[in-house]
């Protein structure tokens, strides 16, 4: 073998030695371009089902608060059924339009009582007494046609009121309890004080049909912690009709979350086998490559079991998509190729990749931002604990609400801001919990008591549900402070027993007015038939003493006409009050010569001790100002002095009126000057009346610029004080009368 063949068998042999290492370093390059690429697919994909899961969260926590507030209009429907003994139709509708204009999930309210069989006919007549000519109780018959309901049943649940009526005119008198599924529910919220809801509906009355349920508030008159207390003191429902995708789209709107970019359907699956499709958000079915990424959101309240799937849009996805796979699987490639130029590219790419590693830490920390800044602007408390009930956060309104800083909260057991009983039983419930899985709060809402740091209590309503972070179980609670509905409701009470009381005031007004118009009128025509028969005509004397008796009741009868035709202009408006100059201390003499009368037979002093001043008033009203205030005197004195007083201040002149009299019990003084009142409004009064003449007087010094105020003292007296306002107008002409 000579050199050249020598060499060539060398050239042979490196190359079929170099050929199986190129191709096992190509195959190795490949196979690491190709796991490079899957881990980088695998990493977006993880970052769009986290950006989804926490979407997910936000909607659940969004969807429940919004559910609860609804619910809560029915809460305050039955508490306002529950503090008065009628409720009519009218003030159903006061109580209810103005929620109803505002929610826009709400379809109608009703009120559903429960009409024994014996007083179906009274609640026909009732409803057609209040202008419902054509009220009937009804139900639906085998061709879905309303017919009037059959007396087969002990119970019925007609609907009695609705609000609006507009449009739901035909839901009048339908008896819920005549379709089955109905009356399933209404036995079960009634036996449960549960708010309960029904199967869904379609409502076919909307330009699109659309799903929606019944909810239903028991309402009771008394006791309810019983079951059997519950089933003799049951009343009816709060009723409340809602549509489901308005509801559900309010509480993203009210949240900031609504995000076209993830499509989302809702079903109620109450009934694993049957589930029903209540809306969806799209139109057209996600393409298959969003469906693995979607999510379910199980909420389990009001008795029904509802199911969200969350599908992200292809808009959505591409956020979280690029093209590291590709240059992941093109620069594993060049290493196969130029490992020199391999090396430059991993220099270049490393760059590339700590941008988009900082880039997406920006993206994240917005985000994180974003979160926490619901958190830290929502209204209600949102806190956190562990499974051994040490609070792991609390969103700044919850720091508010119960007056403590985060560092005093964390680590800490919840039961820190709970007051007894509930701080002594919260650690056994939650262990039990955690053992059994029975709840008695978790994934539900009720009203407790919260305490606050500096030891006080007050009303909460707590919604409390559990979520599971990987392996680690964590309950969020969100609670609502109730105080200032708790002092709305109280304002409502205290509104309604003052209208009652006013209401009966009137009816005390008229009854005494009878008497008092009565009395004289008597007197006048007891005396006549002794003045007509002029053969038996009494002694001059006797017909003199007559005469004074007749001009008495006279004049008291035109003291009453008086009043009433000055109240009614008041009413109206029409009464004039024409001011010129006059003495303020004439004004008053005046008025005590013309009383004298009123005061022999007693030990009384009139006294005037108002000085000299010019006063801007009507002369006529001025003096019934003062003769009102000074009877009134007389009438509760029986001795000592009346005081008349006056002063000038800057813009007025001040009168003071004070008697030695019995004095009024500081229970009256709010009500003394509204119309038709009276300390002693019974028929046996020592004083006679009409209950108006605080009033005028009041409406009279506010027509002179004025106020008048009341001061008294059991068996002291009493003192009026009351102002003139003394600065002309420009249109006010100078009649000074010295």
């Amino acid at each position: 073998m000579n050199t050249k063949d020598q060499h060539t068998l060398v050239i042979i042999t490196d190359s079929f030695l170099i050929k199986p290492s190129v191709i096992t370093s190509f195959l190795l390059g490949l196979l690491l371009s190709y796991l490079g690429y899957q881990f980088t697919l695998n990493q977006e994909n993880k970052e769009i089902s986290h950006e989804l899961n926490t979407v997910k969260l936000l909607y659940q926590t969004a969807f429940v608060r919004e559910l609860e507030l609804n619910i809560e209009i029915l809460r305050d429907i039955r508490k306002f059924y529950q503090s008065s003994n009628l409720v009519t139709r009218e003030e159903f509708k006061q109580f209810t339009v103005e929620t109803i204009e505002k929610m826009p999930a709400i379809k109608a309210l009703e009120w559903v009582p429960r009409v024994p069989q014996t007083g179906i006919d009274r609640y026909i007549q009732d409803a057609r007494d209040d202008g419902l000519a054509n009220f009937d109780i009804t139900q639906n018959d085998s061709r879905g046609n309303m017919v009037a309901v059959g007396r087969n049943k002990a119970f019925y649940y007609p609907v009695f009121y609705i609000e609006p009526l507009k449009g739901n005119e035909k839901a009048l008198g339908y008896d819920l309890s005549s379709s089955p599924a109905r009356k399933k529910t209404i036995i079960a919220s009634m036996n449960s004080g549960e708010t309960l809801a029904t199967t869904p509906i379609q409502l076919v009355q909307e330009q699109e049909r659309s799903t929606a349920y019944l909810f239903m508030e028991p309402v009771y008159r008394g006791d309810r912690t019983q079951r059997q207390a519950r089933l003799e003191n049951f009343q009816g429902f709060a009723l409340g009709v809602f549509h489901i995708q308005p509801l559900f789209l309010s509480s993203l709107n009210s949240a900031g979350l609504y995000n076209n970019q993830v499509l989302v359907h809702m079903e109620d699956v109450s009934d694993p086998g049957s589930p029903v499709s209540l809306f969806k958000t799209y139109s057209q079915e996600p393409v298959q490559e969003t469906v693995h990424y979607r999510q379910t959101i199980t909420i389990k309240r009001l008795g029904r079991t509802w199911q969200l799937t969350l599908h992200p849009s292809q808009e959505f996805i591409k956020q979280f998509q690029s093209n590291r796979a590709q240059i992941v699987f093109i620069s594993g490639m060049a290493f196969t190729l130029l490992v020199v130029s391999f090396l430059f590219l991993l220099i270049g790419r490393e760059r590339a990749i700590r941008q988009l590693v900082e880039q997406r830490t920006r993206q994240l920390q917005m985000e994180q931002r974003r979160s926490q800044a619901i958190l830290d602007t929502t209204l209600n408390a949102i806190i956190t604990i562990n499974a051994s009930g040490l609070i792991q956060s609390c969103n700044p309104a919850g720091q508010r609400l119960f007056g403590y800083r985060e560092t005093e909260l964390l680590n800490n057991n919840i039961k820190m801001l709970m007051p007894s009983p509930y701080a002594e039983h919260h650690d056994n419930y939650l262990s039990n919990y955690l053992t059994s899985n029975v709840s008695k709060i978790i994934g539900n809402g009720r009203e407790v008591k919260g305490l606050k740091k500096d030891g006080s209590t007050f009303p909460i309503f707590l919604s409390v549900d559990q979520a599971s972070l990987e392996d680690t179980i964590i309950f969020v609670g969100v609670i609502a402070d109730l105080s200032q509905q708790k002092e709305n409701e109280k304002i409502l009470v205290d509104a309604k027993e003052k209208a009652e009381m006013h209401s009966r005031a009137k009816s005390e007004f008229l009854s005494m007015m009878s008497h008092e118009l009565r009395t004289p009128l008597t007197v006048i025509l007891g005396y006549l038939p002794l003045l007509t028969n002029k053969d038996k005509l009494p002694l001059a004397e006797i017909i003199a003493e007559i005469a004074s008796e007749m001009k008495d009741s006279g004049e008291h009868l035109l003291v009453l006409i008086n009043d009433i035709l000055d109240i009614s202009k008041i009413e109206a408006g029409k009464l004039e009050i024409k001011r010129q100059w006059q003495n303020s201390h004439n004004v008053v003499e005046e008025c005590l010569q013309s009383l004298k009368n009123s005061v022999q037979g007693k030990n009384v002093q009139l006294v005037n001790q108002v000085p000299d001043l010019k006063i801007f008033s009507d002369p006529t009203r001025i003096k019934q100002i003062f003769i009102n205030l000074l009877s009134n005197a007389i009438k509760f004195t029986a001795q000592g002095a009346i005081t008349v007083r006056g002063e000038q201040s800057e813009k007025n002149i001040i009168f003071e009126v004070q008697d030695t009299g019995c004095g009024i019990d500081n229970s009256a003084l709010p009500l003394l000057f509204d119309k038709f009142y009276q300390v002693d409004s019974s028929s046996t009064r020592k004083v006679r009346g009409t209950g108006l003449g605080l009033a005028i007087t009041k409406r009279l010094i506010e027509l002179h610029g004025g106020t008048i105020s009341v001061a008294s003292q059991k068996g002291v007296g009493t003192t009026f004080t009351f102002s003139i306002n003394n600065i002309l107008e420009a249109n006010h002409e100078l009649n000074s009368t010295g």
